[in-house]
C-alpha cells in the first residue's frame, strides 16, 4: 500500500487511509485495529462547547471501534499544542487528528509526524506548511454538492484551485475521468445518490485499481461515499 500523504483536510476529503484494503476478511467482518493502536486527539479549546463536543465525539467513536485515545485540549495556546503533538507522537500514536489554535504554527511537529509515517488529518482548520508527502501517483475521486446550491460550486472551486495542479502533472489521478463540475455533483447533498454514484465508480474505474482518496464536501455525501467503499471490500487498515 502506497503510505497516503502526511495531511488530509478533514473539511474536503474522505479519508480513505482508515479505509484502505489490505485484504477483506473472509467472514465480511470489519477487522479489529491493533491492540495497541493509540489515535492522538488535539483541540483547540475547552472554552467552545463546540470544541469540548468535537472532542469527546471523536474519542467515543474511536474508542468503540477499539482505539485508544490521547484527547488533548491546548486552551488556544500554540506552544501547548505542539508540545501535545509531539507527546502524542513520541507515545507512538498511529494517526494524529489535529484542530489546529494556529494552522501555520506546527510545521515542525508536522515533519516529525512525517519521518515517523504518521498519518495527520487536518480537523476542520487546514494545517498549512506541511512536508511533501509519497510521490504518488494517488488515486482520487470528485463530489461536489447539490447544483441548484450556489453555495457547492464555491466549496468546489476552492477545493480544485488547489487540486487541479497536482491532476495536471499526474500526481492525483481521476481515474473515471468525472473532473468538470456538473459531473461530480450530487443532488440535495443526498448521501445515498453519493453511495450509488461512488459504486458505479468502483465498479467502472477500479478493477484493477485502488481508490486512495475522495474529494467530499459534506458529512452526509461522505457517509455514502464510505458505504460504498465497504461495500466494494475496502476495510480499515491495519497500522503496526
Amino acid at each position: 500500500m502506497i503510505p497516503p500523504p502526511p495531511v488530509v483536510n478533514s473539511s474536503m476529503l474522505v479519508v480513505v487511509l482508515l479505509l484502505a484494503a489490505c485484504g477483506t476478511p473472509a467472514t465480511g467482518q470489519e477487522p479489529k485495529p491493533p491492540e495497541s493502536a493509540l489515535v492522538g486527539v488535539t483541540m483547540p479549546t475547552t472554552t467552545s462547547q463546540r470544541w469540548l463536543s468535537d472532542g469527546e465525539n471523536i474519542k467515543r467513536d474511536l474508542e468503540s471501534r477499539g482505539y485508544r485515545v490521547d484527547l488533548q485540549y491546548a486552551q488556544n495556546d500554540v506552544p501547548s499544542q505542539a508540545k501535545q503533538v509531539e507527546s502524542q507522537i513520541a507515545a507512538g500514536a498511529k494517526l494524529l487528528i489535529i484542530a489546529s489554535v494556529d494552522g501555520s504554527a506546527l510545521t515542525a511537529q508536522l515533519r516529525m509526524a512525517a519521518e515517523a509515517g504518521i498519518p495527520v488529518i487536518a480537523y476542520d482548520q487546514l494545517l498549512r506548511g506541511s512536508p511533501d508527502g509519497a510521490a504518488g501517483p494517488f488515486n482520487v475521486e470528485l463530489f461536489a454538492g447539490s447544483a441548484d446550491d450556489n453555495n457547492a460550486a464555491f466549496f468546489f472551486n476552492g477545493a480544485m484551485s488547489v487540486l487541479k495542479p497536482y491532476i495536471e502533472d499526474g500526481k492525483l489521478v481521476v481515474r473515471s475521468g468525472q473532473t468538470d463540475y456538473q459531473a461530480v455533483t450530487t443532488l440535495r447533498w443526498d448521501g445515498e445518490t453519493a453511495r450509488k454514484r461512488m459504486e458505479e465508480i468502483v465498479t467502472a474505474s477500479y478493477r484493477r485499481a485502488k481508490v486512495d482518496g475522495v474529494l467530499s464536501p459534506y458529512d452526509g455525501i461522505s457517509l455514502g461515499i464510505l458505504a460504498a467503499l465497504k461495500n466494494k471490500g475496502y476495510g480499515p487498515a491495519s497500522r503496526s
